[in-house]
């Protein structure tokens, strides 16, 4: 999948740009408005613009308002588009629906390389939310750009959205708000966390963007599984996903949560174990498990193994979400019984 676009409507407002790139958004919703470098735009929000630039080698596309392969874009050549006059409006946000395709509930994951993230955008959103969305690349290992297009938060949320990188594992964490709207890293993936302070605001667009680090060989998928579980059902989960000796490393990923929530009660913790058998062979770590924890902020985890015939069990708790991953190596066998438990109490 190259490319998801999706339609801006457009309301009585009238601006240009040339040379200078001098825009006059629209005093009222979202626009996008192409510049005269091709791989270069506006976003405007409420009368305000942000230039945005997209990933290396890529145009933005006026037709569908996304990041584009050279040849998909007609009105540029060389690099640049001609000065133009564009008769552009948009309707009021709140009353536009999500695109097609976006995610738009907590707990959704996506396998696509291009894509957008619509949470309660112009609806207010509650105090304690922890909303987690899990995001794997169609095409593998990608350079991306992840850009917060529109956002409502209110100044204690001011950087409210957490990116974790995914490059054979949960990576560094990214913030995006108020102070910085784009981020751009290297990696097959990435989870994106929603954390609400208060009950002032309202919710966020996002768009992500990738593009092949190596465009002239083949898509290279990463492997694996990715779910949420925003309640206990899905308790117990048998770990054994890899038969032996698949040709490639896989990575597992399971987020945890109390409904999409912080818990706020002292008493009452999610509580995550994994217990059973890794089905290593001795002195070797061909499968193994992280669990990482976000209540205020992300807190990294230990690796976790245990070699064969070894009944083992490791036991978390926290009062926000925990992240589990697994990894298996290449052309190892590896025969895990292990299981993931969990519980909210």
């Amino acid at each position: 999948m190259r490319v998801s676009g999706f339609v801006v409507l457009f309301i009585c407002s009238i601006f240009e740009y040339s040379q200078g790139q001098l825009v006059d958004c629209p005093p009222e919703g979202i626009a996008y408005i192409p510049h005269h470098e091709c791989n270069k735009y506006t976003i405007c929000l409420n009368g305000d613009g942000t230039e945005m630039e997209c990933p290396a080698l890529l145009y933005f596309n006026p037709e569908t308002n996304q990041c584009d392969f050279p040849e998909n874009v007609i009105d540029c050549r060389g690099g640049t588009r001609p000065p133009i006059i564009t008769s552009s409006t948009t309707e009021n946000p709140s009353t536009v629906p999500p695109p097609p395709g976006a995610l738009t509930e907590c707990g959704q994951t996506v396998i696509a390389d291009t894509g957008i993230i619509q949470y309660k955008l112009n609806q207010s959103y509650d105090v304690g939310e922890l909303c987690s969305f899990i995001i794997r690349f169609e095409s593998g290992f990608m350079n991306s750009t992840v850009t917060l297009v529109a956002n409502g938060f209110s100044e204690v949320d001011s950087d409210s959205i957490t990116l974790l990188r995914l490059v054979n594992g949960v990576g560094t964490a990214q913030r995006l708000g108020h102070q910085q709207q784009t981020a751009n890293f290297l990696g097959d993936g990435v989870i994106i966390i929603f954390k609400t302070n208060s009950s002032n605001g309202s919710g966020f667009q996002l768009h992500f963007d990738g593009f092949m680090v190596w465009p002239w060989r083949d898509p290279k998928p990463e492997l694996g599984t990715e779910s949420i579980f925003t309640s206990e059902t899905g308790s117990p989960l048998p770990a054994n996903f890899v038969p032996y000796n698949i040709s490639d490393n896989t990575n597992n990923y399971f987020i945890f949560t109390s409904g999409s929530r912080l818990i706020t009660e002292s008493y009452i913790r999610l509580s995550l174990t994994i217990a059973g058998d890794m089905g290593n062979p001795t002195n070797a770590c061909f499968s193994r498990f992280v669990v990482h924890s976000f209540e205020q902020e992300f807190e990294r985890g230990n690796y976790i193994c245990w070699y064969t015939y070894q009944e083992r069990e490791y036991n978390f708790e926290t009062r926000g979400l925990l992240i589990a991953e697994q990894l298996n190596y290449a052309y190892q066998p590896t025969n895990t019984t292990a299981v993931f438990r969990w519980q909210i109490g």
